[in-house]
């Protein structure tokens, strides 16, 4: 079972998303988002922003008791598809793939 959207004006889908970032790197964090298949956009924050995620380096305000940094808010889509993500810090890339895929949802 899938993660629930939430539909926003203009056609966007959003998810909530917390990035959390391990104590032992206290560098910057740039987060960009593509689709795969397709030209969609993504956006990130508390609203439908294109663009990316930047995270600075150092003490975030909403720290865990553990020392983690994270970031929270949204990421936001267009539309179903495949998507990226790509998380880059000074030493160290990931790539996250997900699938968004929308379905009606009727009460009985």
């Amino acid at each position: 079972m899938g993660r629930s959207l939430s539909a926003w004006n203009d056609g966007w889908y959003s998810s909530k998303t917390l990035v959390v970032i391990a104590p032992s790197y206290a560098g910057p964090l740039l987060v960009r988002g593509t689709q795969l298949d397709g030209n969609g956009s993504v956006g990130f924050g508390e609203a439908p922003l294109i663009g990316h995620l930047v995270i600075p380096p150092g003490p975030t305000v909403n720290m865990l008791d553990d020392g983690s940094r994270t970031a929270p808010g949204g990421t936001f889509v267009k539309g179903p598809g495949c998507f990226a993500l790509q998380l880059d810090g000074l030493t160290f890339s990931f790539v996250i793939v997900f699938e968004v895929e929308l379905s009606l949802i009727t009460a009985d």
